[in-house]
């Protein structure tokens, strides 16, 4: 189940950037050889999350100790030899070991087999081949770019334009080549490591952020913007009207999701159009993909325990193929939490017709409060927040265990 889940998350990565591709390969050849030199040398085996900045570059104190083609980046990795990679790895290890992150564990090396040693050999031999192969990833044939960059100078030529990719390593590396190619184009890339997304949405977006201070002072305004889906909730970005999926996301809810940081009170253009860039096989190897993953992550949150939902498992296939050919209505997620509600009741009063808008104009003013206390309330207990299965927010009166019910709502919930 393991390996066949590294194998979609690193087609995965392939659909979304070639680059991305070639960076998780060198991550996880790098993780391969810090746990070869463990194995080898018989030292603890890390366990545990280490995120990929403390794989990606070491601190200035340890730079002196790496080879001189690597300088503490990845990117080098090419050609590299096994002799080459067994320092990289034990300099990486000895960092991993003076300051390691919080919850990693530690595990003997006892408890492994020495075929675990040939498998991780035979694993590497076939990674580096990929990397000989095909690296350094050359921007200037990168036809998918080519594309994104025929919608923004062509078909949107002047228009603003979110792309939004899942990835960090491919919005950076889509945001750095095509301002190398597009000197005179304004664009702004933003991930989970920028430190204020907000300045980079009132940036691209100033006219809809204007009660945060719309275009920050000092900045300009940018006229596209690369973002991964930090920006898909909680931001306004409808001063666009143009949205490129340049890759589909796990959960495929949040194409609507990110469709919905623009399609909202506010936009001023009829039309909104969403670009998807599909993998070649179109639309129908994408929802075999989906099922494909969907079982994979089944499997293994059976086999290992996982409370992560991956996929709406809700959405149909006819719901999932009409995302990308444009049949999909936003009806049948109405209730989903990531729809902007503001704009879900513009779309219904806007649906009405001048009459019935009128009659509920008239409607009289309704006020909702909580119940009095009730006598058998004064025993004690506590008032909590509280979230019912549909989704809406509430507070409810928790008693003593002895007191019978233990819980009850108070907030009116129609």
């Amino acid at each position: 189940n393991l390996q066949g889940f590294i194998r979609t998350m690193l087609m995965k990565r392939l659909s979304s950037c070639g680059q991305s591709f070639l960076i998780s390969v060198e991550r996880h050849l790098l993780r391969n050889h810090v746990a070869l030199h463990a194995l080898e040398s018989g030292a603890p085996l890390p366990l545990g999350t280490v995120e990929n900045g403390r794989w990606d570059a070491l601190s200035d104190d340890d730079a002196d100790n790496l080879l001189p083609d690597d300088a503490g980046r990845l990117g080098s990795a090419s050609k590299r030899s096994s002799e080459d990679w067994a320092v990289v790895a034990a300099d990486r290890y000895q960092a991993l070991d003076q300051k390691p992150p919080a919850g990693l564990s530690w595990i003997s090396t006892r408890f492994f087999t020495s075929e675990l040693v040939e498998a991780v050999r035979s694993d590497n031999a076939v990674l580096q081949t990929i990397l000989d192969e095909h690296s350094p990833w050359d921007p200037d044939a990168d036809t998918k770019l080519d594309a994104l960059e025929r919608l923004i100078t062509e078909i949107h030529a002047d228009e603003k334009v979110v792309v939004f990719s899942e990835y960090a390593d491919t919005a950076e590396y889509v945001g750095r080549t095509l301002k190398a190619r597009l000197p005179d184009v304004a664009i702004e890339s933003v991930t989970g490591g920028t430190n204020d997304p907000t300045v980079a949405a009132r940036r691209f977006s100033p006219k809809s952020n204007a009660a945060l201070g719309g275009l920050p002072r000092g900045q300009t305004e940018v006229q596209v913007l690369v973002a991964t889906d930090v920006l898909s909730e909680g931001q306004n970005l409808q001063d666009a009207a143009i949205i490129a999926n340049y890759d589909l996301p796990w959960t495929i809810i949040r194409i609507i999701q990110r469709a919905g940081r623009v399609d909202r009170v506010g936009q001023e253009s009829p039309r909104v159009d969403v670009y998807s860039f599909l993998p070649q096989e179109g639309v129908e190897k994408v929802i075999s993909l989906r099922k494909r993953i969907a079982q994979r992550l089944r499997e293994n949150a059976a086999a290992f325990g996982s409370d992560e939902q991956f996929f709406d498992d809700d959405l149909s296939e006819d719901q999932v193929r009409g995302l990308f050919d444009g049949s999909a209505s936003l009806e049948a997620d109405e209730t989903h939490e990531d729809v902007d509600w503001a704009s879900q009741a513009l779309a219904i009063w806007e649906s009405g017709t001048g009459d019935e808008q009128q009659r509920a104009i008239a409607l009289p003013n309704v006020t909702f409060s909580t119940r009095m206390h009730r006598d058998d309330d004064r025993h004690g207990g506590v008032l909590v927040y509280t979230r019912t299965t549909r989704g809406i927010d509430g507070l409810a009166w928790t008693a003593p265990e002895a007191r019978r019910p233990a819980t009850r709502i108070v907030t009116p919930l129609e």
